[in-house]
């Protein structure tokens, strides 16, 4: 008896849109700013727990936000000195000083060296939220 109540109250329509609500109310959408340029803004992140090849077993993925245009580069490790060393001479050295930074809140893009280094290059570094691929623009 107990399955057929949950069941026919969570396909009841009228149940549903007389639901009290239980959350704070959502906030306001503030969509990131549109790039006019190639390499101005870009996007990245990890994909983790890949299979092991040649001690790389992740991958950071670097995106331009204007013409999609991707990096994979290959890691051992994340850690932040060496991920900024990696980032100016893959990224930097052949696209120059970006405008805009968009990933998530991993550690590694959140540690106080890597605000740094983005404080003296004066790049905004912009924070989404974990698994939600549409926040870089990935998805329209």
């Amino acid at each position: 008896m107990e399955d057929w109540v949950r069941n026919y109250v969570r396909t009841c329509d009228a149940c549903q849109r007389n639901k009290t609500i239980r959350h704070k109310k959502y906030g306001k959408l503030v969509p990131l700013p549109i790039p006019y340029q190639p390499w101005e803004q870009i996007s990245m992140d990890f994909i983790t727990d890949l299979p092991n090849a040649k001690g790389y077993n992740q991958c950071w993925v670097v995106v331009d936000r204007f013409t999609k245009m991707a990096y994979f580069i290959p890691l051992k490790n994340r850690k932040a000195k060496e991920l900024a060393a990696i980032f100016v001479r893959e990224i930097w050295r052949l696209h120059g000083l970006l405008k805009r930074i968009v990933s998530d809140r991993d550690t590694v893009f959140m540690s106080s060296f890597w605000q740094e280094v983005m404080r003296l290059l004066e790049v905004a570094l912009d924070k989404s939220s974990a698994y939600h691929p549409q926040t870089d623009g990935a998805y329209r």
